[in-house]
């Protein structure tokens, strides 16, 4: 088989395929995302329609794609790691108080002066 007929072979191949997912990096394909657009937009006329018209809460589900789930998780990682930063300011247990770095006299303000 030559390389032309090879990469005939592989222009024409499923888009759901393997090879083409992982040209992708993993993302789905466009029929895939288009799927999923129709289902988070039901998914919020669902919600819409059970605001309107009462009952019980409805939260839709949203489906997200892979690039969408991947910075979701960053946003997510970093709020922690921000959370935990703040909380470790005002952490004064005797471990915490012990391992903290000294201050340098010459960062320290005197205010009594």
């Amino acid at each position: 088989m030559s390389s032309f007929e090879l990469l005939a072979l592989l222009e024409h191949m499923s888009d759901e395929g393997a090879f083409k997912k992982a040209l992708r990096h993993g993302e789905y394909s466009e029929s895939e995302m288009t799927w999923r657009h129709i289902a988070n937009e039901l998914a919020r006329l669902r919600a819409t329609m059970h605001a309107v018209h009462g009952g019980q809460r409805y939260e839709p589900p949203i489906l997200m794609s892979k690039a969408q789930m991947d910075a979701e998780a960053e946003d997510t990682e970093a709020s922690e790691q921000r959370r935990e930063e703040f909380y470790a300011f005002a952490d004064r247990t005797p471990k915490a108080i012990d391992t903290a770095p000294a201050l340098d006299p010459d960062d320290v303000l005197d205010f009594a002066e």
